[in-house]
């Protein structure tokens, strides 16, 4: 139950840094990043076309349907995990109970990790599989290759063509492999953490299972439902082999981040550890420093890790609207400006990343054609 309770605790930290981050960044852009007005719209020289995203409702209904039902069969299991300590209470209990000793904080946590998983299913619809549900409205896409303004939109979020470094075409096995990876990460984890506790392992093969469960748990509060998807993004980056791919990790661990992110990530672990109440166990003194030491040197090759991954196109938005086939995926650099009075360096650099952007249009080679900057007319 604690990890259902840090999951929380840090879910709610990031909606909260994330609302303030989005609008002092949204005011930012209107000031500074607006595409510029005037000039023609559509040349043959400076072509600017439209695009609908390819969308099959049958895929969009499949995803729902085993998201929604593995959230129903956790939470009912949960509830049952909830309903079976009560009643074993109520029959063990004595004369002065008269609600059969109901325990009101495990139906909140059980509450709490309902809501986890019910938010993460929501945010993975709209920001993957159904992006034009809810408040994102993200259903055309629109290149505009005119030099002023040279922006490709994306709903509301405008990016510019000159932070555009690679397109690269990706195959139907990868699409699906991908598509796989965010369904596990949409997965009711929350409610498996509760509902572990009736399946009748033996104790020690339960904490294991439940301490498992509930880093994912953790971690998908901290990092989002993608969790999985950047794992294997960034697996793919640290066991690549190629002179090129290695020259590209080396530039990215020179970004300025690395002190900042092994901070970050080194009192993160910490109070991870504090959280689950490790060294609060009877175990020698020695033993908990050991422990300690080791979560903190995790948390900073973690937090360096990350820092060089900002580097590397491993933040994935992707919108899987449709079967999943071959396509192309461009890589662009997100620069986020920090709008304090400040004007904090290490803010910038920190939020800044590197993006892979997947998603299918109507007409994949016009599309492909404008990002590379050819005429569409002689497609």
């Amino acid at each position: 139950e604690i990890f259902v309770i840090m999951a929380g605790v840090f879910s709610l930290v990031k909606i909260v840094f994330i609302k303030i981050r989005d609008k002092v960044s949204l005011n930012t852009a209107h000031m500074e990043d607006c595409p510029m007005k005037g000039g023609d719209t559509n040349t043959g020289i400076f072509p600017q076309k439209e695009f609908d995203l390819s969308a099959h409702l049958s895929w969009q209904a499949l995803v729902m349907l085993l998201l929604f039902l593995s959230l129903y069969f956790c939470t009912s299991r949960a509830i049952e995990t909830v309903i079976t300590s009560r009643t074993t209470c109520a029959s063990s209990g004595g004369q002065g109970q008269k609600d059969g000793c109901l325990d009101y904080s495990k139906i909140a946590v059980t509450a709490l990790a309902v809501a986890l998983d019910l938010e993460s299913i929501c945010k993975l619809l709209n920001e993957v599989f159904i992006p034009w549900s809810f408040r994102s409205g993200i259903s055309k896409v629109k290149i505009d290759t005119f030099p002023e303004r040279s922006t490709m939109m994306v709903g509301e979020q405008s990016i510019s063509l000159d932070d555009i470094h690679e397109i690269n075409l990706f195959s139907r096995l990868f699409c699906w492999f991908i598509s796989i990876l965010y369904i596990i990460g949409g997965l009711p984890f929350g409610g498996g953490c509760i509902m572990i506790q009736i399946i009748g392992l033996p104790h020690d093969s339960l904490r294991v299972f439940t301490r498992i469960v509930g880093g994912i748990v953790i971690g998908r509060a901290l990092i989002g439902p993608d969790i999985f998807v950047r794992i294997y993004l960034g697996l793919c980056w640290l066991f690549a082999h190629s002179n090129e791919a290695r020259d590209r990790m080396g530039h990215a661990v020179k970004r300025g981040s690395m002190l900042y992110m092994m901070t970050y990530a080194i009192s993160s672990s910490c109070l991870v550890v504090l959280g689950t109440g490790i060294l609060f166990e009877d175990i020698p003194t020695h033993d908990k420093f050991f422990i300690l030491l080791v979560y903190a040197s995790a948390g900073g090759i973690l937090g360096a890790t990350g820092a060089m991954m900002q580097g590397l196109p491993v933040v994935p938005q992707i919108f899987l609207t449709r079967w999943p086939a071959g396509g192309y995926a461009v890589g662009y650099y997100h620069i986020f400006r920090c709008p304090c009075l400040f004007n904090c360096s290490h803010c910038s650099v920190v939020q800044s990343h590197y993006k892979l952007l997947i998603m299918f249009t109507d007409d994949m080679q016009s599309y492909r054609a404008l990002l590379r900057g050819e005429s569409i007319s002689e497609k």
